[in-house]
């Protein structure tokens, strides 16, 4: 009998099971978990407590990291060279203040360091000053080669020049010092990097930073009397892609020098989800023996999910609903393997942590007249929408496409098509996407001057501008440049690429997918081993971070033994580089972990924060 309720019990057991189980798939295989999905990242700042450290009597008191930026606005250059070093400062939360040469009267009290982003060294009428400014312990950096000049002869020595020879142009850069934090030993060659230059000979005790490929001196620093110089010997720092070397040089001519970043590391997938279509390309036939949509399904994102896990990325997928070139209502709704698409790869983003957000209704940009970005449109066989109306419902409609599947999700992150963006799509983006938090273009400038072009910042809408930085799936020395400046600069990696690259031979530079794999993995590999103290993050938390960046006011009190950090508007953890010569002591509040030689990340964890210095190590 006993034996008998046993079996029964067993049996009862193993058909509830069953049932849960059976229950359970089907629940997994149906759109049930989907319509619960949402993400609770309201990119805002807005409600959190925040605290003072100080009065804005007392902060201002303190705010005493004053940077002279003089420049010649009859030079070519220089204006546009001191723009960028102003740029750099104002991201560091430091205080420039842009000068034109003819103003200059030689005040130099009250500067910690003076940029001279000129060439033609005979403008500054007080160049007396700003040497006796120096032998008293000031900084002064020359931002751009100088001009060869009578001025140039009574200073050069003092500048740790031995002697003066012909204007020479040189390309590439070796880094001889971490000017760029965890490069010292990266050779970037090819014409990307162009310097109109002078050959100088220099003095022994010349520290030199940077060299050409051939070898000849790009930067170097020269102590005088109490303070320092640093000579940048080229052209190239008027480069927004150069902000690094910038905030290098002014990290290695100050002491103890500490400056915020937004600590972020963004990958974006374009065009992700998406419709890949039936067709077969031939290479990607030949190879894998699979169409489009099983190269995608069976090779390409199990390689793009084991990059994630192996080296801490996080995706954020911007999809599209179709490729069709509609610009007029009305606007279908995708169905099949379109929608299918959005059902897979979007619960497989959002299952290893990442985020979804907006790419378009098509691929068509949204611009609507003869601006500067159409060129750029039309080039790449896009049409020009009718009106912003138009454009509204086309976003309203991949909007409901989105919301169909996710209803509780919201979309916050908007990537436009090829870069490009009007004043009118912008619009149109906040009328019918009423969740948008960030626009997320590209940093880098266009020489053409037709992408949406950005700068880290808040948009007097509320809007945050989160720019990509680099791009692509190949390891390069121009995608290695943008990187290695932006973490220096700012701490931010932001990356993107399109699976559909893989299907363009020009875009592959006809390498085959392992290939393209094994250069995006060396990418990210690198990230992921030099700059382990980047967090990785969808794009709504790197904008969340970004607030917290952009809302926090900071001064240091600086002396010899101790740097005290004090922060208005705290929120929760705030992040800086330093970079100093000296031992680490006692921390209060903060902690410090070392990245490169001398140089580490400070995390600061209340409003007041010491960090207690030694002997140089």
């Amino acid at each position: 009998m006993k034996t008998f309720d046993y079996f029964k019990r067993t049996t009862i057991i193993v058909v509830l099971v069953i049932v849960v189980l059976g229950i359970s798939l089907e629940t997994v295989r149906s759109d049930f978990l989907f319509k619960l999905t949402k993400n609770n990242n309201i990119t805002s700042t807005a409600d959190t407590s925040s605290y003072n450290a100080l009065d804005p009597k007392e902060f201002n008191a303190i705010n005493t990291e004053n940077f002279l930026i003089l420049y010649d606005q009859e030079e070519i250059v220089s204006p546009r060279l001191a723009k960028n070093v102003e740029n750099t400062i104002n991201y560091m939360k430091k205080k420039p203040q842009s000068m034109e040469i003819g103003a200059f009267d030689g005040t130099t009290k009250g500067f910690e360091t003076i940029i001279i982003a000129l060439q033609d060294l005979t403008k500054i009428k007080n160049l007396d000053a700003l040497i006796t400014y120096v032998d008293n312990g000031g900084r002064v950096l020359f931002a751009e080669s100088p001009l060869v000049s009578d001025s140039l002869y009574t200073i050069y020595r003092k500048l740790g020049i031995n002697s003066i020879g012909p204007y020479v142009n040189e390309k590439g850069i070796k880094l001889t010092s971490n000017i760029l934090i965890q490069g010292k030993g990266m050779e970037f060659k090819g014409d990307f990097i162009e310097n109109a230059m002078i050959f100088f000979e220099l003095n022994n005790n010349s520290t030199i930073y940077a060299v050409t490929d051939k070898n000849n001196p790009l930067m170097w620093g020269y102590t005088y009397g109490k303070g320092k110089f640093l000579v940048f010997n080229g052209s190239t720092l008027q480069e927004k892609t150069s902000r690094g070397l910038i905030a290098g040089a002014l990290s290695l001519i100050n002491d103890n020098f500490i400056y915020p970043i937004i600590n972020t590391k963004v990958a974006y997938i374009d065009d992700f989800p998406a419709p890949f279509g039936n067709g077969k390309e031939n290479t990607i036939y030949k190879e894998y023996g699979r169409d489009n949509q099983r190269f995608y399904r069976d090779i390409w994102w199990p390689d793009m999910i084991k990059i994630a896990k192996n080296r801490g990325v996080i995706y954020t997928g911007v999809l599209i609903e179709n490729y069709n070139n509609s610009i007029k209502p009305p606007f279908n709704t995708a169905q099949g393997q379109e929608k299918e698409n959005l059902i897979i790869y979007g619960r497989e983003v959002l299952k290893l942590g990442g985020e979804l957000g907006l790419h378009g209704y098509n691929h068509q940009s949204l611009v609507t007249d003869y601006s500067k970005s159409t060129a750029t449109s039309l080039s790449l066989g896009y049409k020009l929408w009718q009106s912003q109306e138009d454009m509204e419902l086309s976003i309203s409609e991949a909007r409901k496409y989105f919301a169909d599947i996710y209803p509780k999700y919201k979309l916050r992150t908007y990537v436009p098509p090829s870069n490009v963006l009007s004043d009118e799509g912008r619009e149109a983006l906040k009328n019918s996407l009423p969740d948008l938090k960030i626009i997320a273009s590209i940093y880098s400038e266009d020489p053409y001057d037709k992408s949406y072009v950005q700068e880290y910042s808040r948009s007097a809408d509320g809007i945050l501008e989160l720019p990509r930085v680099s791009s692509g799936y190949h390891f390069d020395q121009v995608t290695n440049w943008d990187i290695f400046n932006a973490i220096t600069s700012i701490g931010v990696f932001s990356h993107f690429i399109h699976p559909d690259d893989v299907l363009d031979p020009a875009r592959t530079k006809n390498k085959s997918w392992d290939q393209l794999f094994k250069e995006f993995d060396q990418i990210m590999e690198i990230i992921y081993d030099k700059y382990k103290w980047l967090r990785p993050m969808t794009a709504s938390d790197a904008g969340t971070a970004f607030e917290d960046y952009l809302d926090s006011q900071v001064v240091f009190k600086k002396d010899k033994n101790k740097i005290d950090g004090y922060v208005n508007n705290f929120h929760g953890e705030l992040n800086y580089i330093l970079r100093t010569t000296s031992k680490i002591g006692r921390l209060d509040h903060c902690s410090i972990t070392l990245i490169d030689n001398n140089t580490y990340i400070v995390q600061a964890k209340a409003a007041h924060f010491t960090i207690e210095l030694g002997d140089q190590s």
